[in-house]
């Protein structure tokens, strides 16, 4: 009598084998595209975030002198905030490089356009009411806007800024009569 066979010496045939290799490529085919789609949208919240703390440094920057100026001169890629004291901030972007003193302010890649400030609550559309250069400021609110971008995309920054200076004059007191 023979005995049955416990154990079968076949192998895997070659369907067995094509259809493994199948269901293998398309598991890690999904893995790789959903790897590829991760990493592209970091990278593209990466640079959302840049450029928006880009974005915000202007922004502060731009405030900041314009809360207190006196006067202002704008010019095609350059504006010049000047306060009570004379003193004066100077801030210029030619090719997009916003630079103070010849020291480049933003990140390489970024590019700063666009700058308008219009007085409130003036219509902002209108070019009439855009400051021109050497003009005084009045204490008072003021549109300020601006964009950053960089390769990709850009951010309009619109702020709405209080300017703080006041004139003050010294009168003498009254005489006793």
């Amino acid at each position: 009598m023979s005995s049955p066979r416990l154990h079968s010496n076949r192998g895997v045939t070659l369907v067995e084998l094509l259809v493994s290799l199948a269901i293998t490529a398309i598991l890690l085919v999904m893995v790789v595209s959903g790897t590829l789609f991760v990493q592209r949208y970091v990278e593209r919240w990466r640079r959302q975030n840049s450029r928006a703390e880009e974005v915000a440094f202007a922004a502060q920057l731009l405030s900041e002198h314009m809360a207190s100026c006196t006067s202002i001169a704008r010019y095609p890629d350059s504006i010049v905030f000047f306060d009570s004291a004379k003193e004066r901030a100077c801030y210029r972007w030619p090719d997009g490089q916003l630079q103070s003193d010849r020291q480049i302010l933003l990140q390489p890649g970024y590019s700063f356009e666009h700058l308008a400030i219009t007085p409130f609550p003036l219509p902002q559309e209108s070019p009439d009411t855009i400051l021109r250069a050497a003009q005084v400021t009045r204490p008072g609110l003021y549109f300020v806007r601006f964009a950053i971008s960089d390769r990709s995309a850009a951010d309009t920054c619109a702020l709405l800024v209080r300017n703080f200076h006041e004139y003050y004059q010294y009168a003498p007191p009254p005489a006793d009569q």
